[in-house]
């Protein structure tokens, strides 16, 4: 500066203004933080804080910013700045919580949560979070005790409502949930969590007319945004007429989703259109023959041209008004490698046994995180087929992917004390190989992941192993599926 007298005469009127500039700088990070522009959030939670180094509120938002970014141990250092500069305040105790949930570490998210609420009795949040991790804890009566206590300090907050009817959802009290989410609608007439959750209960309760027709809120949901399902083309829904038109089907969440509703393209192209069909990398070989598909690509391979329609595979059941009597169910739908099922044929040689094949651990989501819990609640050890020693059956691994690859090997190391499982996880390079191995088989075993709904679309008998909470899909009190009629399921109790 060519005065630099200036500074010293200017600072004593600029200090006095810091905090005011800090709490605009706030105030803006928090806007950007609803809309969703992470990196401008934080910079502006950076400039309040370059402002105000004592400001215990922005480190905290700062450490949700950070989160929602994938920093997740800058993310935890801003909050434990924040309760550093202020131990009485509660809320970055919260947001420390949701931090570890993430991280898989439930019990100290747990104590950061009963921190919270030590703190700050009143705090809504707190409890809502508490009851979301003894729910993933498995603790379900503690769980909807503190979704009870969120209801009670907030009648007026719509999340507390919400989450509350997910933990009665996992407890399959279904009116119950449905009501709950009704409440959240009624106070947040937009509230899209709420609207999704509600389609889950009335798709388990087989009331599909309803839930499809909800379940299309999913789109809205924070996390789900930024799927290119209706970004470039108008979505089709089943109204307009698709005789000489092209459409793009596209996958989406699992690949055991993928696998159960790319079924609906031969419908689709049977009324007249193009079908093109975008799927995850690892089914792109398996479904390239798929009923109905005239181009398939892979979902990585972006850049799609001459699309007059698009629509996601789980939004053709709505489209083509789908009810429990009208499930296109004819199997088989995936055809298998004519020549791979030979050389397993040949490989397997002769046998004098039934074959079965195992699926004990489904795969895990890196970017869903939330799904975490689920997954735990949907695998099994192991060590449960140990009773199967001794049977007159040949048994197959089909289980892909770690930690459960691992497992079977330290299990092998350590003197297996279980039937003899021949393995040859190692050859199976994708899912056209898994397919002809399972066409080799007389029967699959296993949890609910995308080889159960491999083989079930297959046409080859299939047990499930379901989770008590189990998936909407499998619906409530049934032994059979009406997606896949060879399906037998089991139900944890």
């Amino acid at each position: 500066m060519k005065y630099p007298w200036l500074n010293a005469l200017l600072s004593p009127l600029t200090r006095g203004n810091r905090s005011q500039a800090a709490a605009l700088d706030f105030a803006e990070g928090e806007r950007c933080y609803e809309a969703e522009k992470f990196d401008q959030a934080l910079a502006s939670y950076d400039q309040a804080i370059a402002l105000k180094p004592d400001f215990a509120q922005a480190y905290s938002r700062r450490g949700c910013v950070l989160q929602d970014l994938g920093r997740m141990d800058d993310a935890l250092e801003s909050c434990d700045r924040a309760i550093t500069l202020d131990p009485h305040y509660a809320n970055p105790h919260c947001n420390r919580g949701n931090l570890l949930r993430v991280l898989n570490r439930r019990e100290d998210a747990l104590a950061c949560y009963d921190r919270a609420i030590a703190l700050n009795p009143d705090l809504v949040v707190a409890h809502i979070n508490r009851g979301n991790i003894l729910q993933e804890l498995m603790q379900f009566d503690a769980a909807l005790a503190s979704h009870d206590r969120a209801v009670a300090l907030g009648p007026d907050f719509a999340g507390a409502y919400c989450n509350r009817g997910s933990t009665l959802l996992e407890l399959q009290q279904l009116d119950a949930a449905i009501a709950s989410f009704n409440k959240a609608i009624e106070i947040q007439p937009n509230y899209a969590d709420a609207y999704f959750n509600k389609s889950l209960a009335l798709l388990l309760a087989g009331d599909f007319e309803n839930g499809w027709a909800l379940h299309e809120w999913r789109w809205r949901i924070r996390s789900r945004k930024g799927h290119d399902s209706g970004a470039r083309q108008p979505l089709w829904l089943g109204k307009e007429p698709l005789n000489g038109k092209t459409i793009l089907l596209s996958s989406e969440q699992g690949l055991g989703d993928t696998l159960q509703f790319c079924r609906y393209a031969k419908l689709v192209s049977d009324l007249g259109a193009k079908v093109i069909l975008t799927v995850p990398k690892p089914l792109k070989r398996l479904l390239a023959d798929l009923a109905g598909v005239a181009q398939i690509i892979a979902s990585e391979d972006v850049g799609v041209n001459g699309i007059d329609y698009c629509c996601p595979l789980m939004s053709l059941p709505l489209a083509f008004k789908t009810t429990l009597k009208t499930i296109p169910a004819a199997i088989p739908y995936i055809q298998s490698d004519a020549a791979k099922v030979m050389q397993w044929k040949t490989r397997l040689g002769v046998g004098n046994q039934p074959r079965v094949g195992l699926v004990w651990s489904g795969g895990f989501r890196p970017d869903q995180p939330h799904l975490r819990a689920v997954n735990d609640r949907r695998n099994i050890a192991l060590d449960l087929f140990k009773p199967f020693k001794g049977l007159p059956v040949t048994f197959y691994s089909l289980q892909k992917g770690d930690p459960a690859e691992s497992e079977f090997a330290q299990a092998q190391k350590n003197g297996w004390d279980g039937p003899a499982i021949m393995n040859y996880a190692s050859e199976l390079d994708d899912f056209t190989d898994t397919a002809a191995l399972i066409e080799n088989l007389d029967l699959v075993i296993s949890v609910d992941t995308s080889t159960a709904h491999l083989a079930a679309a297959l046409g080859k008998p299939v047990w499930i192993l379901n989770r008590f909470d189990t998936c909407w899909r499998w619906l409530l009190d049934r032994s059979d599926s009406p997606w896949y009629p060879t399906v037998t399921l089991y139900r944890q109790k």
